[in-house]
């Protein structure tokens, strides 16, 4: 089970120690091993649970029992009596470990203070996925960006912000990056840019958003040589656009083909490119000059450029300082734990933005959050998860779901929460990744080439 897990390629990674994930003792062990340790647990236990009452096995023993108590031979008996007892005794054994390590690592983390705070606020749009249905786009569009307008004013008046964080396609179909690629691809949208400029100014947040972005490659300035990325970017509290980062581990079959020929066989397939960058999304200190300003809304912004918008913000803004970075992952490289631990320096915490509405009314963005949870676990770090249409939640550094709250399925919505910045350690896990999976793997694979060989020679 684990070397099938391990070692096979899978387009959707699942892994069978996520079944007991959900226990918040035994799953502090995936700050040594990530999930794998877990499916070491658990199939083990059950294997031998199976072996112990399955009908033969049972059946044999009850007829060894029986002549033990009327006569005949008892060392074959006893023989299989001892090597139940020495199975069971080590399973207990080993089980009772992971238990009590799991334990302690939840004592300990569990006292650890934060050295920050942070306001972040995620907001689920439910945008649409394609327009095929007759519905007018541009009716859509502006619909789906007063909801995020309205989501963001609503969440704002709780307390103040530092990250508002859109999802992956929270604003399909566009970018906020001006460039030539961009203008020449047709994808750049002003107004959007012009959008995110003013959430950023108008709460004094950092704004982190996804976006098409497209470079050309070998210096060429030709169409066909486009690159098209999953993007996300970052807006500091001032409006001015920062770092971005683009995806780096894709989807096959959604996001690219292994090979160029295959496209023709799916028009559906995107053609995206492998981003590059492993580095952290450096934030900045929040604007908190409490200007008696009007609000400009999405509704306004038709009477406002990129100018006369800094020129209304002027007084709120002041000096740009990075106060922390995070740890940025789109979609499902969250559950890929060989990719996120690639990343170097220390992280206030983890943002995953995702689109989900895929799944449609299903359980599966639970099982997607489900796997993507043990990130927190492995680096200690709080994980933001922001969806498009839903489950949206908050995960702390043991594993929790904060508070319980999860945003409902295939609709808008928002959820604000306090997200406490754990102060730096770099875990086993990040510093050696599967080695103990590996010692292990090698460990069983030499046992049973022993126990194989000693039943040959037996018979």
């Amino acid at each position: 089970m684990l070397a099938a897990e391990f070692i096979a390629p899978q387009v959707f990674p699942w892994y069978f120690g996520s079944i007991v994930g959900e226990n918040l003792i035994l799953s502090q062990n995936a700050e040594y091993t990530s999930a794998y340790g877990l499916t070491v647990l658990l199939f083990t236990f059950s294997y031998f649970l199976f072996s112990v009452f399955s009908y033969r096995r049972i059946k044999s023993r009850f007829l060894l029992l029986k002549k033990r108590l009327f006569g005949g031979s008892h060392l074959r008996f006893d023989a299989k009596l001892n090597r139940i007892l020495f199975g069971f005794s080590s399973i207990l054994v080993f089980f009772l470990l992971f238990w009590a390590n799991g334990y302690l690592l939840l004592r300990k983390w569990a006292n650890v203070k934060p050295v920050a705070q942070k306001q972040v606020l995620v907001i689920q749009p439910n945008a649409p996925l394609e327009f095929r249905d007759g519905r007018s786009v541009v009716e859509e569009i502006r619909l789906l960006m007063e909801r995020i307008d309205q989501l963001s004013l609503a969440a704002a008046k709780k307390q103040p912000l530092d990250l508002i964080v859109l999802p992956e396609s929270g604003v399909p179909f566009f970018s906020a990056h001006k460039h030539e690629a961009t203008e020449a691809a047709g994808i750049y949208w002003p107004k959007f840019e012009l959008f995110i400029k003013t959430l950023a100014l108008r709460h004094g947040a950092n704004v982190f958003f996804n976006e098409l972005d497209v470079e050309f490659a070998k210096d060429s300035i030709r169409r066909s040589d486009m690159l098209t990325y999953n993007s996300s970017a970052l807006y500091s509290p001032q409006g001015e656009r920062k770092t971005s980062y683009q995806k780096v581990y894709l989807l096959i079959f959604g996001e690219y083909m292994p090979f160029e020929w295959m496209y023709a066989l799916s028009g559906q397939t995107g053609k995206f490119a492998k981003g590059e960058s492993l580095a952290l999304i450096p934030y900045y200190e929040p604007l908190r000059n409490n200007e008696n300003l009007t609000d400009i809304t999405w509704g306004d912004l038709d009477y406002f450029n990129e100018n006369s918008l800094k020129e209304y913000y002027q007084k709120k803004i002041q000096a740009e300082q990075q106060v922390g970075s995070f740890l940025p992952l789109i979609c499902y490289e969250v559950i890929i734990p060989e990719y996120v631990r690639q990343f170097q320096g220390d992280p206030d915490f983890i943002v995953n933005v995702t689109n989900d509405k895929w799944y449609g009314p299903t359980i599966q963005s639970f099982q997607h959050h489900t796997l993507g949870r043990m990130r927190a676990i492995e680096f200690r770090k709080w994980l933001v998860r922001s969806t498009n249409s839903g489950t949206s939640v908050f995960t702390d550094h043991l594993g929790r779901n904060v508070d319980g709250d999860f945003t409902p399925i295939e609709s808008s919505a928002s959820l604000l929460k306090t997200v406490d910045v754990i102060p730096g350690e770099i875990t086993f896990y990040r510093k050696y990744g599967n080695l103990l999976t590996w010692i292990y793997l090698l460990l069983s694979s030499l046992f049973f080439f022993y126990y194989g060989k000693q039943r040959t020679q037996f018979h």
